[in-house]
C-alpha cells in the first residue's frame, strides 16, 4: 500500500527521532559507564570467592597460582554494565548466567582501584587478599604454550 508523501515524512521524522533519542540514551550510558565501571569492578571484586581448576582437585595443593582461574561472584548486577565489562575482556559470564567470573586483568584493574581510593578498612581487605597479586602475575604454562604457538606461526 502507497503511502501519501504526508505519511512518509511523518514516518521518516519519526525514524530520526528515534535514532537521535537512542543516540542520546548512548551517550548518556557511557557518561554513566565511566563512573560506574570502577564502582563496579571494585564490589564485584570485594564480594567475590576464588576460583579453581576443578578438573585439577587431585593436586595436593590445588590452590596454587597455576590453579587459579580468576574470581567469581553472583551476578545480580546491571547487564548493560556487566555486558560492557565482559565486552571489555574483564568479565566472564557464566554458562548459567546466575555467577560472573573476573579474569586477571578484571582483578588487576579493581586492585588498582581500591588502592586509589581512601576508604576505611580498604587496606585490610588488599592485604587479606594479597596473594592475588601473585597469581595475577603468574606465568602459567597454558599460556606459555600458547604464546610459543603464536610465535611459530
Amino acid at each position: 500500500m502507497a503511502k501519501t508523501p504526508n505519511e512518509a515524512y511523518s514516518q521518516a521524522c519519526q525514524f530520526v527521532d528515534e535514532f537521535e533519542t537512542s543516540q542520546d540514551q548512548l551517550r548518556r550510558f557511557m557518561e554513566n559507564y565511566q563512573v560506574l565501571k570502577p564502582l563496579y569492578l571494585m564490589i564485584m571484586y570485594l564480594s567475590s570467592w576464588d576460583k579453581y581448576n576443578s578438573y585439577l582437585e587431585n593436586l595436593k595443593n590445588k590452590r596454587c597460582p597455576e590453579n587459579f582461574l580468576g574470581i567469581e561472584f553472583w551476578n545480580g548486577f546491571d547487564f548493560e554494565i556487566v555486558n560492557r565489562l565482559e565486552a571489555e575482556g574483564l568479565l566472564e559470564i557464566s554458562t548459567t548466567k546466575k555467577t560472573l567470573r573476573m579474569n586477571f586483568e578484571g582483578m588487576r584493574q579493581a586492585r588498582n582501584f581500591l588502592m586509589q581510593i581512601n576508604l576505611d578498612g580498604v587496606e585490610t581487605l588488599l592485604e587479606q587478599r594479597e596473594y592475588h597479586e601473585e597469581y595475577i602475575n603468574c606465568e602459567r604454562l597454558l599460556d606459555i604454550t600458547s604464546k610459543h604457538q603464536e610465535e611459530e606461526e
